[in-house]
């Protein structure tokens, strides 16, 4: 770099530095997504073996409507999770965390979306019978547009049969529980 002299040229040169660091962190996430997307397809990110995952039916009950969908509930999953796509298309509220929450994925490396910035305000889960208010981390998922994950499981310990992807809850009443946006390394 050419020696500068003036606080005009200092400014121009830490512009310069600047956008060449923010061309080099888009190509660096680029290829990382490029890897990703091969990974996925792969499978070896969320694995979806019948040991570890399991797909049930779920409703999430907002202020004006009620959405059916299909969640991957598994206990590899560290915290509860959106998917941001998911929660901009149907306007559901978004809080931004105190700070950010650094996540690994199953085979140890970061999210390739990055830290974890949004959670979303709790929201009323029916799975089955069973009602729950989740406070999902919201992320960038590429297969399912909810994961359910361990702080669920820990707290509901319910009976899942992962051959025919069904859960059970043992107690016969209808409980109405919380769950935080915790997420943990």
């Amino acid at each position: 770099m050419a020696e500068v002299k003036t606080l005009n040229e200092y400014i121009m040169q830490a512009i310069q530095c600047d956008n060449g660091l923010f061309e080099r962190k888009q190509e660096k996430q680029v290829e990382e997504t490029l890897q990703t997307d091969h990974d996925i397809r792969k499978g070896l990110i969320i694995p979806n073996t019948p040991i570890e995952t399991c797909l049930a039916h779920i409703k999430l009950i907002m202020p004006k409507k009620t959405l059916s969908l299909t969640t991957q509930v598994g206990s590899e999953a560290s915290s509860c999770f959106i998917n941001e796509g998911f929660v901009q298309k149907h306007g559901i509220l978004v809080l931004w965390k105190n700070r950010p929450v650094a996540v690994k994925v199953v085979d140890g490396r970061p999210l390739a979306s990055g830290n974890i910035t949004m959670e979303i305000t709790p929201l009323r889960v029916h799975l089955g019978d069973h009602e729950s208010h989740i406070c999902f981390n919201v992320i960038s998922s590429p297969i399912h547009p909810v994961i359910i994950g361990t702080p669920w499981l820990k707290k509901h310990n319910p009976n899942i049969n992962w051959e025919k992807n069904k859960i059970t809850h043992q107690d016969i009443q209808k409980n109405v529980t919380y769950v935080e946006a915790k997420a943990f390394i």
